[in-house]
C-alpha cells in the first residue's frame, strides 16, 4: 500500500463512496466479493495513513447502519403479502453471515454473532 498511496487514497475512497451511496448493491453481491470488500476494509483500517483508515471507518459505519436500519425495518410487523422496504437488503447481509465461504473473515466482522 505505501508503494502506490495515490491509487491506494483513489480506492478507499471508491469503497467510501459505494458504502455510502450502493449499499443495497454491496448487500446483494456474491459471498467471495463481499469478502474482499470486508478485507479491503480491514486492511485499509490498519493502514498508516489517516485519511485511508478515517475512509474505512466511514465505510464500515456506512455498512453497519444499513444493516441495522434493515434489521429494524424487518422486525416491524407488515400487513399481509407486503414486504418491508429494505428487508432485500437485510436478507442479503444475513446470507453472507451464514455462509461457509466467509470462514476466513474474522467474527468481528459479524456484531450479532
Amino acid at each position: 500500500m505505501n508503494r502506490f498511496r495515490q491509487v491506494c487514497k483513489a480506492y478507499f475512497a471508491l469503497l467510501e463512496v459505494l458504502c455510502q451511496s450502493h449499499q443495497g448493491a454491496i448487500a446483494t453481491c456474491d459471498g467471495p466479493t463481499f469478502v474482499l470488500l470486508l478485507q479491503s476494509l480491514d486492511a485499509g483500517l490498519k493502514a498508516l495513513d489517516v485519511s485511508v483508515s478515517s475512509q474505512c471507518a466511514a465505510a464500515v459505519d456506512n455498512l453497519a447502519s444499513y444493516y441495522f436500519r434493515n434489521a429494524a425495518a424487518a422486525e416491524t410487523p407488515s400487513p399481509a403479502g407486503q414486504v418491508p422496504p429494505g428487508t432485500v437488503g437485510q436478507r442479503s447481509l444475513g446470507r453472507h453471515r451464514g455462509q461457509s465461504s466467509l470462514s476466513s473473515v474474522p467474527q468481528h466482522y459479524w456484531m450479532l454473532s
